[in-house]
């Protein structure tokens, strides 16, 4: 199907209402095979239709797609059709796969389940020996259904069906070569990548480490063929994908060598965003623009003083630029935490004045900010005015500084108070070698303002 957009939707439409039209003579009891053989086209029509199209609509055109091919299977048996049930078997997996990626969690999983089985089920006819292509393809499906089944499972069931989708996506790759198979390798090593970052991710530790560096290297082949230059779609998605996996195998990993990985990640992004443009492809700028927002801030925190700054700095422009683009209360709240907390760490860094300005934007943000935020995260924004505080404080409004502390004093804050967590910030300041004359006596003010507080 070539046509895009509206009038490829209206083509596939008329295509399932023709296939209808034709199942109204070409009857299971007088003409069973040409029955099925409509059937599978129907399903398939419907399958690219609900594809295409988004919320209740999608999954009723996807689950209209599932009955259609198991009508299908109704003639097509294993026994008397092999090939064709196989094929018509591989179908129903990919559409349950599709259907229960877009449903709840329950049934999603129950549908989820399905497309293993069916997917299982065309294996036991496409074998390698045989059918060596129809057998790849089944795997790398197999690997797609299972790698979702095993995201929205927790725990030991969760890795073991993830493990079992990086298994199933490197049996496809011993068929899917690059030598003989370019596209389909580039892009099933593209998925062996995802299912090793999420079992990467899952495993944590040392034993995390293993297959998130194996999901950079799956990656890195991808980019072997998936080109800027000839598939520049394929090449960003697949130079975000591998930001996303230096990046989790960055925080995973200490030191220089964690430092370097961010920084790879950082450039992985940058990378994307050559193609995923603001004025081409949207989605993919503002969601490669948030992640190059978060792993610049993770970089700027494994980076002491002014180098630290600068990569935070060039976090917040980040989000600045997404809630320029897309201004929500979500691009609002995530742009006014980066400010309040780069706030913090302009106090440790002596930059009294810039932290106040700061925090006096993140909270202009705030101030516009609707009912569209979670509560507790509403609760956290008092962190703003706490280092709006600390930078006043430092600056010597003494008195200032102290009518907000005991303003805020009980506030909940991280799932501690605000005055919990301003006396922590206190010792912070002290390991940072911070001093001003109004420190001591400060800190014997917010002592005094703890023991109000714990008093009956």
């Amino acid at each position: 199907m070539r046509s895009g957009g509206e009038e490829g939707r209206k083509l596939l439409a008329e295509a399932v209402a023709a296939f209808r039209s034709a199942l109204e003579v070409s009857t299971k009891a007088d003409l069973p095979r040409g029955w099925a053989a409509t059937q599978n086209n129907l399903g398939s029509t419907l399958w690219e239709l609900g594809r295409r199209s988004g919320g209740e609509e999608g999954r009723k055109l996807l689950a209209e797609a599932v009955a259609a091919f198991r009508s299908t299977l109704e003639v097509r048996t294993k026994t008397a059709l092999p090939q064709d049930w196989a094929m018509t078997q591989n179908n129903l997996g990919i559409t349950l796969q599709e259907l229960g990626s877009r449903s709840g969690e329950e049934e999603g999983r129950k549908l989820l389940a399905e497309a293993v089985a069916a997917c299982r089920s065309a294996l036991e006819v496409y074998t390698k020996a045989d059918l060596p292509q129809d057998w790849a393809w089944t795997q790398n499906n197999l690997g797609g259904a299972l790698q979702e089944l095993g995201s929205r499972s927790g725990g030991e069931e969760g890795r073991k069906l993830l493990a079992e989708a990086v298994a199933a996506y490197r049996s496809a790759l011993e068929v899917y070569t690059k030598a003989d198979l370019p596209q389909d390798w580039a892009r099933t090593q593209n998925n062996l990548g995802a299912a090793l970052d999420d079992l990467g991710r899952r495993s944590g530790g040392e034993e995390g480490r293993k297959p998130l560096a194996e999901a950079v290297a799956a990656y890195r082949s991808a980019l072997e063929v998936s080109t800027k230059a000839n598939l520049p779609q394929d090449w960003a998605m697949t130079q975000h994908n591998l930001g996303n996996a230096l990046w989790d195998l960055g925080r995973c990993s200490g030191g220089e060598e964690g430092r370097k990985l961010l920084a790879e990640a950082v450039g992985a992004y940058r990378s994307a965003l050559e193609v995923y443009t603001k004025a081409d492809l949207s989605q993919g700028w503002t969601m490669t623009q948030n992640k190059l927002g978060a792993v610049l801030w993770d970089l700027g925190g494994q980076l002491k003083g002014d180098e630290g700054l600068k990569q935070q700095r060039d976090s917040i422009e980040a989000f600045r630029e997404v809630m320029a683009y897309q201004p929500s209360d979500q691009s609002r709240l995530m742009l006014a935490q980066h400010l309040g907390d780069f706030a913090f760490n302009l106090v440790l860094n002596r930059q009294f004045a810039e932290a106040q300005t700061q925090c006096e934007d993140a909270q202009r943000l705030v101030n516009e900010i609707s009912d569209g935020i979670q509560k507790t995260d509403c609760d956290n924004l008092v962190a703003i005015q706490q280092n709006l505080t600390h930078a006043l404080l430092f600056q010597g409004h003494y008195d200032e500084a102290l009518v907000i502390y005991r303003q805020y004093w009980d506030k909940p804050l991280m799932g501690k108070t605000f005055g919990e967590s301003t006396l922590e910030d206190f010792t912070a300041f002290d390991k940072a070698g911070l001093k001003h004359p109004d420190l001591s006596r400060m800190k014997q003010a917010l002592g005094e303002l703890r023991s109000e507080a714990s008093s009956p």
